[in-house]
């Protein structure tokens, strides 16, 4: 089976959005421990599974622990990641537009930092150009969140940037359609394994959050926890039923 993980921050907060900093690298080793492969977004989205399970590690919003806290213990085990980037706010904060007041102020890698990390064999993709949900765009805001921000990382970086996340995981057919047109695959937050055949517009992520303890990771692909993500998959589509804007 195949699996994309999501990371935020790796840090010793305990929301929904962090994972703790010093169980990232055991993380880690508890999938490789476990005969997991972990390799980079395009191979496991576009390579059909033909033998051990595979996972994918992906990191959201471009938070500065990503090469602070990561990129160490991906690159002493010789492990690829990709970080999703907010294009507007390279160097600077998660204060966008769309973040509620209660969320607390924290710092975004910087160019200088992004670099790094691609030279230690991580990817960079795009989460838009200001990290606003994408449904009920003018036309030059549809650009500016999707062509745009490709534009702007690839010119900052000198690298092609080719994924895509699309931000709060908000993705309704419109976004879709043209996320397609920019980027070659687009990430979402829905809860579940990868099944083929795969739409590369809406391809869904297992949260992190939800296996805080390191050693559960070993057990990923068990039926158990197999079942358990059906289960938190439909209560969150009941969620949506009752709260479409949740």
């Amino acid at each position: 089976m195949d699996a994309i993980l999501t990371f935020h921050r790796l840090d010793a907060s305990p929301d929904v959005l962090s994972y703790p900093k010093d169980a990232f690298p055991r993380a880690l080793d508890a999938l490789l421990e476990a005969g997991i492969r972990i390799v980079p977004i395009g191979e496991i989205v576009t390579t059909p599974p033909t033998g051990p399970d595979r996972v994918a590690i992906t990191f959201d919003d471009g938070y500065a622990s990503v090469h602070d806290v990561a990129l160490p213990a991906l690159e002493t085990r010789g492990l690829p990641a990709i970080v999703y980037v907010v294009a507007n706010h390279v160097g600077g904060t998660n204060r966008w537009g769309s973040q509620p007041d209660s969320v607390r102020e924290e710092r975004l890698l910087g160019q200088t930092e992004l670099k790094e990390c691609l030279a230690a064999g991580m990817q960079v993709g795009a989460h838009g150009a200001t990290h606003c949900a994408l449904r009920n765009l003018t036309s030059i805001a549809w650009d500016s969140e999707l062509a745009g921000a490709r534009k702007q990382l690839e010119d900052r970086l000198g690298r092609s940037v080719v994924h895509f996340a699309y931000p709060y995981g908000v993705a309704p057919e419109e976004a879709r359609i043209r996320a397609s047109a920019v980027y070659e695959t687009s990430v979402t937050t829905r809860y579940d394994y990868l099944r083929r055949p795969l739409d590369l517009g809406a391809i869904p992520r297992l949260d992190a959050y939800y296996f805080r303890k390191p050693e559960s990771l070993s057990r990923l692909f068990s039926t158990r926890t197999r079942r358990a993500v059906q289960l938190r998959r439909a209560l969150r589509t009941a969620k949506r039923w009752w709260k479409p804007d949740a």
